[in-house]
Formats: structure tokens, sequence, C-alpha cells
């Protein structure tokens, strides 16, 4: 009583070796189609404090989280699974771009993915440097609005090396990336620091906090 079974599984197309659900089966059942969603996961991402050069990506490149062309032959591709292995792998790690890390993401993410990612990558050796941020956030290079990898990149750089100590001038320097750069900055830490919200410097993102929160 009060008992309700719940399976999950993956479709035929999805070349998962699954077995085709019989006509009794089906209308014994209720079945919902699901869908991996961006936002959705990068939130999940945050919470779980997965390596922000991945969630940076993933910002700019949604359509690197669930690879929708599956491969025909046994290889991995990128999805949300493959991205938590990745990041299992370059966690802690400064430099991706050696031989065997490269080699062992396309193991996991599959060539194209791989080598999109690691060349994402790149663009950190080219923005801002933390301590850059702190020391002088007015002056400190900010990229321009045409150079969106490189936006993502600070952002996820910033996200990656914030201390609640820093807010002031963190926030000085996310003020003057543009509209949109500031809200996932702003929204990547409320699941990372949840404790920024109540900072001086978050008083004027009150609104739009709460309707981020409201998923508005």
């Amino acid at each position: 009583k009060n008992c309700y079974i719940v399976a999950a599984g993956n479709r035929e197309e999805d070349n998962c070796f699954v077995q085709p659900t019989s006509a009794a089966l089906i209308t014994r059942m209720v079945t919902i189609h699901t869908t991996v969603q961006k936002d959705t996961w990068i939130d999940w991402a945050n919470s779980a404090g997965i390596d922000t050069r991945i969630t940076a990506f993933i910002e700019f490149s949604p359509d690197s989280l669930n690879q929708k062309e599956k491969p025909k032959k046994e290889e991995s591709f990128a999805c949300p699974r493959t991205w938590e292995f990745a990041d299992k792998l370059i966690r802690g790690k400064k430099d991706i771009n050696d031989v065997i890390t490269k080699t062992l993401l396309e193991g996991i993410l599959g060539k194209g993915t791989a080598l999109n990612f690691t060349n994402f990558t790149e663009h950190f050796s080219k923005i801002a440097k933390y301590s850059d941020v702190i020391a002088d956030p007015v002056l400190a290079k900010v990229p321009s609005r045409s150079e969106m990898a490189l936006q993502y990149a600070t952002v996820g750089m910033l996200v990656g090396n914030f201390d609640i100590k820093d807010t002031d001038p963190v926030m000085t320097y996310v003020d003057r990336l543009e509209t949109e750069f500031q809200m996932v900055f702003v929204k990547s830490m409320i699941k990372r620091c949840p404790q920024i919200i109540t900072h001086k410097r978050l008083q004027p993102w009150t609104g739009k906090i709460a309707k981020m929160m409201r998923g508005v």
C-alpha cells in the first residue's frame, strides 16, 4: 500500500543492448521520457565540486554535455556519467595537455569532445590570474565582448579559486564582466559557496538571486 515501483532504462536507439518492452508491460506502466538539461546538470556539478574547467566548457559548449550521435563502434562518448569520470581524472592537475592525460580523456569522452575540451582549457592561460584580480580588480584584464571562450574561462577561473574573504575584490572584477557572465558566476557561487548570499556585496543581487533560485 502506498508503494510505487520506479524503473529506469535506456531506449533502443541508445545502443545500450536493451530488449524491447512487451505491449502487455508497457500498458501497465506510466512511461516518461527524460532528457539531460544543461542548467540542471551545471547546478549539480557546482554542488558536487566538479572541476570548473569542465563546468566552464559545458557552459560554453552545451551540446558537449551529452553527445547526440552515439558511436557505432565500441567507443565511449560524452555524457553526464563520463564527464564525472573525466573530473576524477583531471582534478588537482594544473596541466591536462600531457600525452597521457589527453589519451585517457579521449578514451573517456571520445576523441572529438576530448580535443575540444583540452583546446578550451588552453584559454585559462590567456586570462587574468586570480592573484591579479585580487591585487587590482579594477585594472586586471577582462576579455572583450567577442571573446566568448575567454569569458567562460574567466568565470571558471574565478569560481575555481574563490575564497569568501576575497568577495569584495572578486565582485568588483565581476561587475566589469558582461551581465550574462556575472549571472553565471553568481549562480555558480551560490551552489559552491552558499554563504556568499549573505555578503553585503551580493545585496544588489537579491532580486536576481531569488529569481535564479526559482528557476525564472
